[in-house]
């Protein structure tokens, strides 16, 4: 989750269960949702060791009542305090998972929503939509500027759940001598459920839609805000008021990169206005394709944030990515299913004794494709994107080699100098298998590509 800037409050926190022992503290929430409580002060009985703590609960300056779940004391220290005011001095270092701001959870209670408002960085350059208007009148050294906020766009999920492409603004200040006029709009996200959910399951949603934009985006972006406002009364558990409450929300979210992305829009696969016709369908694809295809998912967008410090580990996530998303999308085997279970049989009778289960584990995978055969499968419907059949070729060859060479190393490793063109081939890839995948023909990929100068380059 981007946070730009630090979110640093001071104020007592205390468990749930014992809302009498308050302890001063400080909360901080740096970049990448990375959430912090020092406390000057232990929970519990000064023998009770680290570990895991549930639920705190804290008023902080500012904010009021903050909720921090799934937290994890990781140091307490004690001193003596030499000026004797105190017999001792106890810290406490605690790791918090989530945030919630403005309202207090009782013990046990789980946070349950119908409503999810969240933020991507990108959005608003993606949609490109605007209620600003501004008309020039230079002859008359005059301007005029009106707004007018865009409707809702609704998109239908298969999941039960309705998104919706929202819009909000914010007037210019008040003033008697304005010398200056500027209206702000924000493009966001809402998902609406009819039924009351927890908070995981829009979380889930919300993650799945960030890296559509990722990919749309041809950028690495990740989530920079997320609310959701509560539709029943809720009871704050210290002073015993029912109230409509909005709630700020603040976790680690995925993907996230430690670099501001940089968009262009001729760096964008495609752009909302491309696909707004039929948007619902190509979320929708997405989203399946994403549960479907997780393991190949995750690798290509790590591989796509710089995650790994060195340049095989990327290759090598590449290609198992790869292998694992043409392993989901294909069932061919090198043989018949019954021929092998035969050939198998015969082996294992023919060898010896003590021998049998170790020759079984072997051969449990022996009928699996090579590396090499995915990879020519996975290029087919792009083939003419790759070059011609000779450097098809030699690239499957130097994919297939290096991965051997980087698996099973042996004493002459071979020169790798190509291994950064080799990665930006495997991204093309991958990118154009989600383009079909989401429903994409094949004229409109080649529309892509030629539009679009960062796949090009890859290619």
């Amino acid at each position: 989750m981007r946070i730009k800037e630090e979110f640093k409050k001071s104020g007592y926190f205390w468990i749930p269960s014992v809302p009498d022992k308050q302890i001063p503290g400080t909360l901080s929430i740096s970049d990448g949702g990375v959430i912090k409580l020092e406390l000057f002060g232990v929970f519990g009985t000064s023998d009770r060791g680290l570990g895991p703590i549930e639920r705190i609960v804290g008023h902080v300056e500012k904010i009021g009542f903050v909720t921090l779940d799934d937290c994890y004391c990781k140091s307490r220290s004690s001193s003596v305090d030499t000026s004797r005011t105190f017999n001792n001095i106890s810290k406490s270092s605690i790791d918090v998972m989530r945030v919630f701001t403005g309202v207090a959870y009782r013990e046990g209670e789980v946070p349950r929503f119908d409503t999810f408002t969240f933020s991507v960085e990108g959005i608003d350059e993606w949609v490109r939509i605007s209620g600003i208007e501004v008309d020039h009148q230079l002859e008359k050294h005059a301007a005029t500027i009106s707004y007018e906020l865009p409707a809702n766009i609704p998109i239908k999920l298969d999941n039960d759940m309705e998104l919706l492409i929202g819009f909000s603004w914010q007037p210019p200040p008040f003033s008697r001598i304005p010398k200056e006029a500027k209206v702000t709009q924000k493009t966001y996200f809402h998902l609406v459920s009819q039924d009351v959910r927890e908070l995981d399951e829009f979380i889930s949603v919300a993650n799945k839609l960030t890296t559509f934009l990722c990919f749309a985006l041809n950028e690495i972006v990740c989530l920079d805000s997320m609310s959701t406002v509560f539709d029943t009364p809720h009871q704050d558990v210290r002073e015993g008021l029912r109230k409509m409450t909005s709630v700020d929300i603040y976790s680690s979210s995925s993907p996230y990169s430690e670099d501001s992305p940089e968009i262009y829009w001729h760096n964008m696969l495609f752009r909302f206005e491309e696909i707004q016709s039929n948007i619902e369908s190509k979320i929708n694809n997405w989203i399946r394709g994403y549960e479907q295809f997780a393991p190949a998912f995750h690798l290509y967008f790590w591989s796509q944030r710089d995650a790994y410090p060195y340049l095989e580990v990327r290759f090598l996530s590449l290609v198992q990515g790869l292998e694992a998303y043409h392993r989901k999308t294909s069932d061919e085997k090198e043989m018949d299913e019954t021929e092998f279970e035969e050939l198998v049989e015969k082996l294992i009778e023919q060898c010896p004794a003590r021998r049998k289960e170790w020759l079984r584990n072997r051969l449990g995978y022996g009928n699996e494709v090579s590396l090499r055969k995915r990879i020519t499968r996975l290029l087919e419907p792009f083939k003419d994107l790759f070059g011609n059949k000779e450097k098809r070729k030699k690239l499957i060859n130097r994919i297939v080699d290096i991965r051997n060479n980087l698996t099973h190393p042996d004493s002459e490793r071979e020169d790798i100098d190509d291994l950064w063109i080799l990665c930006q081939k495997m991204e093309a890839l991958f990118q154009l298998h989600f383009l079909q995948l989401i429903g994409f023909n094949g004229e409109e990929i080649k529309s892509i590509v030629t539009n679009c100068s960062q796949l090009r380059e890859r290619l």
